[in-house]
């Protein structure tokens, strides 16, 4: 709901006609703004130890179609706000800082932002975002480490909470779900996504890579392997001794491979296919598990990286490239379209078992959920072979678990000794020179100049250019400011003129002396 449309009275023509009431947005309620400029004196910046005045109100909506009003505000709440800085205190951290962040345990591909507001709030503690994923749905909760306490809970992401220390924290989430990038980590690229090798549209290598496979891709059932689950994975590939994929056996990159037809069922669509079709079922049935694959997967997350298990398809139509051995077709041949070869690559998130094959990946991969990580349908870019020494990563989307953990620390303010000297150099009195007046007197009776950046204890001599002690002020309270009414001991309106101002502070053993320069205007009582 932006604009509230309501029944209103036309000043113009004294009817009563619809208008707009409220015209707001659809940001949420926002907690926290900044302003750095005094929108009704000239836009000019504001000072320090000068006031202002902010209204606050909130305004509702009633949807019902007779209600009347169909929105109500409350009355005004007045907010005032003393620009100020702080005496005694350094802070490490400034407004609108992002402090650091440690990913200190696990994989997400997610981000936390603590975005410094109130830096007088820092507390000096480390904290540390966990996730919580009870029901399903992923929230993150924010412990104090120092003090083994839970300080914020609930939180949900891509939302800015204001939370303990002054800061405004944001923790993020991909969206996405899959395979987020890939690289081409040594070798030339011989792989590409063009000529149809697209055409699933999965969500990595343009289109011809992704988390999936034909359980879930065809038969909508659900993926084996989880989002969270996923790993990244390094392909080594292995030097092919022709264009046709022949390779060495004994090269250590060759994989035993799980292979699996589709259209198995039906003859052989060239008489050539007849020997590998070993089990003529439908679906995409599995076949064999022979020394089938000129490359070798890992995943580079285990230490040392564990090698993992692979498949391959085959199709049996006259496109297609029974011959029991992973060769996808060049990129001028859609390996995607029914009628292609379809010489897909399935990466499971199961142990490589060398020779020996694991029964539970012997099963049809259309119509069971066997734990296919990623699947590629990607083509050869030229008719060459492959050399030796190249290498592929791809890497997933990381989402936030249990297992992720952020940590950041709050910086504590410098109260120390030297920063309270520090900050005595920055004593000072304002409107200087006092120019007959200034905007923070509300009347002709009050005139004033304000001493700021105060320590708690203080005293002030005032003087005059002939060393005359014209008043003393005291201070002794956690306020930073203290104010002279221009009048002298016997309480009479100094003159126009230069004033020594002699300030002590004890606490701390500095002293400081400013010289003010007051001219008064001229004063004609009523009576």
């Amino acid at each position: 709901v932006w604009r509230i449309i309501d029944e209103a009275p036309d000043p113009t023509s004294g009817l009563i006609i619809p208008a707009v009431v409220q015209n707001g947005n659809d940001t949420g309620i926002q907690r926290q703004f900044r302003i750095l400029r005094d929108a009704f004196n000239a836009n000019r910046r504001l000072h320090n130890g000068t006031e202002y005045y902010f209204a606050v109100t909130a305004y509702n909506y009633s949807r019902h179609p007779l209600a009347f009003p169909k929105s109500l505000e409350s009355t005004l709440q007045i907010l005032k706000a003393k620009p100020q800085i702080p005496f005694g205190l350094n802070t490490p951290a400034k407004y609108n800082d992002t402090l650091r962040v440690t990913h200190v345990q696990g994989h997400s591909s997610g981000a936390i932002y603590p975005i410094v507001i109130n830096p007088l709030a820092s507390t000096g503690d480390s904290y540390e975002v966990r996730f919580d994923t009870t029901g399903g749905s992923t929230t993150w909760f924010l412990r104090n480490a120092g003090k083994d306490k839970i300080v914020f809970a609930h939180g949900r992401l891509n939302e800015t909470y204001h939370v303990e220390g002054g800061v405004a924290l944001h923790v993020t989430a991909d969206t996405a779900r899959g395979l987020k990038s890939w690289e081409w980590t040594s070798g030339s690229r011989f792989l590409t996504w063009t000529g149809g090798a697209d055409g699933l549209q999965l969500e990595g290598f343009n289109g011809a890579a992704g988390w999936n496979s034909p359980y879930h891709y065809f038969g909508n059932g659900n993926m084996a392997v989880r989002a969270e689950q996923l790993k990244t994975v390094e392909l080594r590939f292995a030097a092919t001794q022709d264009n046709l994929g022949n390779f060495d056996p004994n090269d250590p990159n060759v994989s035993y491979a799980y292979r699996y037809g589709r259209l198995f069922d039906r003859s052989p669509a060239i008489p050539a296919f007849a020997p590998f079709i070993i089990n003529p079922t439908t679906g995409y049935s599995y076949q064999d598990y022979t020394l089938a694959m000129p490359l070798a997967v890992y995943d580079v997350e285990a230490n040392p990286p564990r090698r993992l298990a692979v498949g391959f398809l085959e199709n049996n139509v006259t496109g297609g490239s029974v011959n029991g051995r992973y060769w996808p077709p060049l990129s001028n041949v859609d390996n995607a379209t029914t009628s292609g070869p379809r010489e897909w690559l399935f990466i499971f998130d199961s142990d490589y078992t060398g020779g020996t094959s694991n029964p539970a990946l012997q099963r049809d991969i259309l119509y069971t959920p066997l734990p296919v990580m990623y699947m590629a349908t990607w083509a050869r870019r030229t008719d060459t072979r492959w050399l030796a020494d190249n290498k592929m990563r791809l890497y997933p989307v990381r989402v936030n678990t249990v297992a992720d953990v952020f940590t950041y620390t709050s910086p504590a303010p410098d109260t120390s000794l030297k920063a309270k000297k520090e900050s005595a150099k920055r004593v000072g009195v304002f409107p200087n020179p006092y120019y007959a007046g200034h905007s923070q007197e509300k009347t002709a009776w009050r005139r004033f100049v304000t001493f700021n950046n105060l320590p708690p204890k203080v005293k002030i001599r005032i003087f005059n250019l002939g060393g005359q002690l014209v008043r003393t002020l005291t201070k002794d309270d956690a306020a930073q400011f203290l104010e002279w009414d221009l009048t002298n001991a016997n309480n009479w309106q100094v003159a126009s003129g230069m004033y020594l101002c002699h300030i002590e502070m004890p606490e701390i053993s500095e002293t400081k002396i400013l010289k003010l320069a007051v001219i008064q205007s001229q004063f004609i009582p009523e009576r």
